[in-house]
């Protein structure tokens, strides 16, 4: 009998723990979800902007998918469409400028990735994926696994060659220019 109650104290503690992730990550999903509503109103067309606000919407897009819960869901496609719209301004107004800054620093364009690479690893081992096809809240839920193995992620968003076809923009990465579009990339 000591055992089985045991073992439903055990079960008890479980479920209140499920339960109490559960509403944390809720909570948070809901604070990601009023600071892109409130962010999204002053966003300009600068592209720092837009990395600031890429993580928080991956982040969210995570959570809505870990919670299950059908009105954060709701909320979130709501904001993505929002997001999306007014990118699409950003992209028509500031996205050929972008290619001329330097990636030093910070890789804006995919071109400038081997230019990051080369200027902020000098005698470090390091491992630069390329993982074509993923949405920032997959690549959010693959970085939180990487982490919870013990991996230093740094994790920069960058803005692809548009339109984002893989053999032009694994061109680029690769060749650390804009891809030419007349080569046949198979």
């Amino acid at each position: 009998a000591k055992e089985l109650s045991n073992l439903k104290i055990s079960g008890a503690i479980e479920h209140s723990a499920e339960s109490i992730k559960q509403q944390d990550l809720k909570k948070l999903a809901n604070e990601i979800l009023e600071y892109l509503s409130e962010r999204i109103k002053s966003i300009g067309d600068q592209y720092k902007d837009w990395f600031e606000i890429a993580p928080k919407l991956g982040e969210l897009g995570y959570l809505c998918f870990e919670v299950q819960d059908q009105n954060i869901q709701s909320k979130y496609f709501e904001i993505l469409k929002t997001i999306n719209n007014r990118f699409q301004i950003f992209i028509n107004n500031r996205y050929d400028s972008l290619f001329s800054m330097s990636g030093l620093r910070h890789p804006i364009t995919i071109d400038k990735v081997q230019d990051y690479i080369a200027a902020n690893t000098k005698n470090s081992k390091i491992a630069f994926i390329v993982i074509d096809g993923m949405n920032y809240w997959q690549w959010t839920n693959l970085k939180h696994k990487l982490e919870n193995l013990g991996l230093s992620i740094e994790d920069k968003p960058t803005l692809s060659w548009l339109p984002s076809i893989t053999a032009w923009a694994r061109q680029s990465i690769f060749a650390g220019k804009k891809p030419d579009l007349s080569i046949d990339n198979r």
